[in-house]
């Protein structure tokens, strides 16, 4: 009878802790794309696009933020604001749905599952970022309505973090918000202003993972922007690496993942219970004391359980990143006549100017990235589980 219900205690404690190890990550893949679907996808994009859009179908829903991001911004720089358009709304409404009752958000929540096999949604600076895209497209169109609400989605985006909500202080949002309304005819934060030019200089911040377990993850800055000098001056409006390496206006020095903990803790209890249990199984070995045996172990299995849990949980820091941000923005405002001809603004390795109707949008960068980026983002390929 004894033996009968230890038996039973085993069969009882097994399975939940073999159901614990096997609580791994899936292995993600990227799958391979047949010409004839990379053929539709291209129908109406530049062929320049084809490798990211490639990767884009490649990687599916984990990247989607990503490579919609990615995409969205050379369209933009390429002078298409309407594709741009397209690709950052499906970035924007996938970064808005990151807290839905699906398998990818369940996922996303997992303490088993490694960070960068979960759906990209970027840290705040970056989905701010997509909004901010989002809504230059909208005001190179001329839909003033749009561009003032995706601006300030991004300066709501910016406002969140994954533990806690901070306030707001990406600047350049609140204005380009405020110069959306003043285009709709809404408010007029500069008498006669009609034309808005942007330039965005050099390369944003660079993530990387640092800790016993690589789950800090940090930020470092890009090459700093030089400072251009065009014919009326630009003020600078934007640092992304302040953006990234700030809440708020509060320095933070690295991101926890709360796995990290969790991983210690249950290491830690699961080693505490296994010895407690060895120590029950010792006290008892002589005596014929078939409870005390049975609550030994249960110690001993709980134990394990909890050491399975903590070697299967993934704390390293995700560091996929949207590497197509710049370093700093700066701005002027000014106004122009239909006639007038377009800004130039020296250092511009590209330059687009949309006439939106009753305001004109120069935008300008330092570094050409169509052609030049890599078709896919660093870190963005998923190892094997």
């Amino acid at each position: 009878m004894k033996t009968q219900r230890r038996a039973l205690a085993w069969g009882a404690v097994i399975p939940v802790a073999l159901a614990v190890a096997c609580a791994g990550p899936q292995r993600a893949w990227e799958r391979p794309v047949p010409a004839a679907e990379l053929a539709v996808a291209m129908a109406d994009k530049p062929a320049v696009l084809a490798p990211y859009v490639e990767t884009l179908l490649a990687q599916g829903p984990r990247n989607a933020v990503l490579n919609h991001g990615r995409i969205g911004f050379l369209a933009f720089e390429l002078g298409r604001p309407r594709l741009a358009q397209a690709q950052l709304e499906n970035a924007a409404q996938a970064i808005e749905t990151v807290y839905a009752d699906n398998p990818a958000a369940e996922l996303a929540r997992s303490n088993f599952a490694r960070e960068d096999v979960k759906d990209f949604k970027g840290e705040p600076f970056e989905r701010a970022m997509v909004f901010y895209y989002l809504g230059l497209s909208y005001l190179a169109l001329g839909d003033f309505e749009n561009a003032r609400a995706s601006f300030k989605a991004g300066e709501y985006q910016d406002s969140l973090s994954r533990a806690e909500k901070y306030q707001a202080d990406f600047a350049l949002l609140n204005f380009l918000a405020g110069w959306a309304a003043h285009c709709a005819g809404l408010t007029a934060p500069a008498p006669g202003a009609n034309r808005l030019t942007l330039f965005e200089a050099s390369g944003g911040p660079i993530k990387w993972a640092a800790g016993a377990h690589r789950q800090l993850l940090k930020v470092r800055a890009g090459l700093a922007p030089r400072l251009p000098a065009p014919a009326a001056p630009l003020v600078k409006a934007a640092d992304l690496y302040h953006q990234a390496s700030t809440r708020g206006g509060r320095a933070v020095d690295a991101v926890l993942a709360g796995k990290a903990v969790f991983k210690e803790g249950m290491l830690a209890v699961g080693g505490a219970m296994v010895d407690l249990g060895l120590a029950v199984a010792h006290t008892v070995k002589d005596k014929d004391d078939d409870t005390a045996a049975l609550i030994g172990l249960g110690f001993i299995v709980s134990g394990v359980a909890a050491a399975i849990a903590g070697a299967a949980a993934r704390p390293a820091a995700d560091v996929r990143a949207l590497d197509v941000l710049p370093h700093s923005i700066f701005l002027a405002t000014d106004r122009t006549d239909g006639a007038a001809a377009p800004r130039s603004v020296p250092g511009a390795a590209v330059q687009r100017v949309h006439d939106g109707g009753a305001c004109r949008l120069v935008w300008a960068r330092d570094r050409k990235l169509a052609g030049q980026l890599p078709a896919r983002a660093s870190a963005s390929v998923a190892a094997a589980a």
